[in-house]
């Protein structure tokens, strides 16, 4: 049987002019759906929207989240993820925007919670490996141009890019995984 319950919380500065700062998370047990046992959670979110000027907004958010198994207290699974979102009006008709979001996750060998012994995948072969400890450190950027000069009609033009880091944070051993353009126009004609 499962065990549940924890404690959610929130706060919220006041909107200042130009500014909002917010934190909230989760302190509690809940369930690990990796090894379906019960485990200590721990989530922390922080995020600024941040309004220089009327054009420009910059928002920095960054989520910590943790899996601790219930019986012995040891690391199942967690990440780190910070996050800017940039974006600046620079008339009424361009827009730009930027979004970098680096993913950094860890998950522990699976391992049975009655028996702690580890827990078996079957492979494409019709072999039995345990599941092993696996890492990701993901980098994602996109960047966006939009021109609106009318309702109705609108060019978006768009690049990202996912990279691959070696070890988390360090940006030494960065390599591109792949790459992605778009364009999207439309136009209204008006009788």
């Amino acid at each position: 049987r499962q065990r549940t319950g924890g404690v959610i919380f929130d706060l919220q500065t006041p909107q200042w002019p130009g500014l909002q700062i917010g934190v909230g998370g989760y302190y509690g047990l809940d369930p690990d759906f990796f090894e379906t046992a019960t485990a200590y959670r721990r989530d922390l979110n922080m995020t600024i929207d941040w309004r220089p000027r009327a054009q420009l907004r910059i928002e920095p958010r960054v989520t910590f989240n943790r899996f601790y198994r219930y019986r012995d207290g040891t690391i199942v699974n967690g990440g780190t993820i910070p996050r800017l979102k940039l974006e600046y009006q620079a008339n009424r008709w361009v827009f730009f925007r930027y979004i970098g979001q680096y993913d950094a996750r860890q998950r522990d060998a699976l391992r049975d919670p009655r028996t702690d012994a580890p827990l078996l995948t079957r492979t494409a072969g019709g072999r039995f490996v345990p599941v092993a400890r696996r890492r990701s450190n993901d980098f994602r950027n996109d960047l966006l141009f939009s021109y609106q000069p009318n309702p109705g009609t609108v060019v978006f033009l768009g690049y990202g890019a996912s990279l691959v880091d070696e070890e988390a944070f360090r940006l030494r051993d960065v390599r591109r995984a792949s790459d992605g353009f778009f364009v999207k126009a439309s136009y209204l004609y008006r009788l």
